[in-house]
């Protein structure tokens, strides 16, 4: 197999949205409402009537997500269309996609990673960014907004992720709560020259187990 580049997108933003929801106060929590193993087609974002104004008057959305929210309201089959429409520019461009992807999550997020062969003509990267600029710059940040993680979920998810790998015989995470928390642990671990392969690959099947249940995108880190 040839080498490739790969780039993260959605994975990295819902981190940084569920990072934000943990760090806020009680009250909000009370307003954000679970998605989790929700039927995503009865999932939308209604926008309200100032927002949508804003939308429809910024020249720096690009035009065809200016029109998809005229009417304020997005819905998950016009997510999912522009996610779909998103990968065939990705395709198109000759980039790739894992099998499998893009891949919808239990709270109604798709997750995807795409990449390109190192021997890609010039421009293919940039190429592949404009895809996913054109189609779903502003449609996956008003998606986000829906599929947040609940501050009482993220908890009891990251309990799960500590019990798991002491379960499995890793010692000090009892002190780990956020998922940043666990990012840098890993990071520590590589800094030290101690992230053994037996390590990862425990740490891996934790990881993506806690994601898989609990819908939290980017949480696993990427293989």
């Amino acid at each position: 197999m040839g080498c490739v580049r790969r780039a993260v997108f959605a994975s990295v933003l819902i981190i940084a949205l569920t990072a934000a929801v943990a760090c806020g106060k009680s009250d909000r929590d009370s307003r954000v409402a679970t998605t989790l193993g929700a039927n995503p087609a009865t999932l939308q974002n209604r926008l309200d009537a100032q927002r949508t104004e804003a939308i429809r008057k910024d020249e720096t959305i690009p035009a065809g997500q200016r029109v998809l929210l005229s009417d304020g309201v997005l819905t998950f089959s016009e997510y999912e269309a522009a996610i779909l429409e998103m990968a065939r520019c990705v395709r198109a461009a000759g980039g790739q996609l894992e099998l499998g992807e893009p891949r919808l999550n239990r709270r109604g997020l798709y997750t995807y990673s795409p990449s390109w062969p190192v021997s890609s003509p010039s421009g293919t990267e940039a190429t592949i960014r404009e895809c996913i600029e054109e189609n779903l710059s502003l449609v996956s940040l008003l998606w986000a907004e829906v599929v947040t993680v609940p501050e009482q979920e993220l908890r009891a998810a990251m309990g799960e992720m500590r019990n798991c790998l002491s379960g499995k015989g890793i010692p000090d995470v009892g002190a780990l709560s956020q998922p940043a928390d666990f990012h840098a642990f890993l990071r520590d671990k590589a800094l030290a020259g101690t992230l053994t392969p037996e390590f990862q690959t425990t740490y891996l099947s934790c990881a993506l187990e806690v994601e898989n249940n609990w819908g939290i995108a980017g949480f696993a880190p990427a293989t």
